[in-house]
């Protein structure tokens, strides 16, 4: 699932303490807070009523939690602006997850299955709730008159695997518009990324974790050759500059659940339900 280099992000090396760590700043956003509400409430309706939303009482309840308790960790100086944060989960077997502006977060079950722990699957999840505290659709928005409300309403706007497989999700007709089109920049996924990546370690997960996903996706596309779409970042680079990230965090003070048992059963019943569709 998007920025500009220089005036939105910020390093800054806290004075008299061993750690240090990127600032993040929220660009330049036009449009008032109740745009990004009327994003996501025209826009969510069409993707749940596709008839692709994956139930699974148990998975959802997981899904719920990691996803609240990366919302309460969101550094306080960023607004919470209100919003009511829902976390859903799409039947696709790419590794994928998006965020429409205003908190409503969608994981694809391809992405659960290729997870090897609740924590990878939080640290996707921590950077696709960034772009919304961050609010990268409507600054998106604001720095291209071109993408238009129609485009960031469907921009998998923290789509973590990029290329044809990030496109292969198709909400009823708004599946002619070019996947091209609606990917954010390479700063603001950057920008993702790292505040991710801080939520993360404010939640009682490793910071580690980020890089941990992104070494999945290379596993799954391969590191070589050009960045995907021209504007996400190539998992390996990811990797690099999230390694320089994690030096200057501390490690988490309270341990986030591992669930690790919970999760492997469900990933289970998630396979088998694979093989009846």
């Amino acid at each position: 699932m998007m920025f500009l280099f220089g005036t939105l992000v910020l390093s800054l090396v806290l004075s008299g303490s061993g750690f240090g760590q990127t600032v993040i700043v929220a660009p330049k956003n036009n449009y008032p807070i109740e745009q990004d509400s009327i994003i996501r409430d025209k826009y969510s309706s069409e993707v749940t009523g596709t008839g692709k939303i994956y139930r699974n009482a148990e998975l959802q309840l997981l899904v719920n939690e990691i996803g609240q308790r990366l919302v309460a960790a969101v550094p306080s100086e960023y607004p919470n602006y209100g919003f009511e944060y829902r976390f859903v989960m799409i039947k696709d077997q790419s590794i994928n997850a998006f965020a429409l502006p205003a908190g409503f977060v969608a994981v694809n079950t391809g992405l659960i299955a290729a997870c090897n722990n609740t924590d990878e699957l939080a640290a996707v999840m921590a950077h696709e709730i960034s772009h919304v505290v961050l609010r990268h659709g409507t600054a998106a928005m604001t720095k291209d008159s071109s993408f238009s409300l129609l485009k960031v309403g469907i921009v998998l706007a923290g789509s973590m695997v990029g290329g044809s497989g990030g496109g292969a999700i198709a909400y009823g007709g708004l599946s002619a518009l070019n996947i091209f089109e609606l990917k954010y920049s390479r700063e603001y996924e950057k920008q993702a990324d790292l505040l991710g990546t801080h939520i993360l370690v404010r939640a009682g997960y490793g910071a580690y974790n980020m890089q941990n996903v992104m070494r999945v996706i290379e596993a799954q596309s391969g590191s070589g050759g050009a960045q995907w779409l021209s504007n996400h970042p190539n998992p390996a680079n990811r990797v690099k500059y999230l390694g320089e990230e994690n030096k200057m965090l501390p490690a988490p003070v309270t341990p986030a659940p591992t669930h690790y048992t919970e999760f492997k059963r469900l990933q289970a019943q998630l396979a088998a339900d694979k093989g009846k569709q």
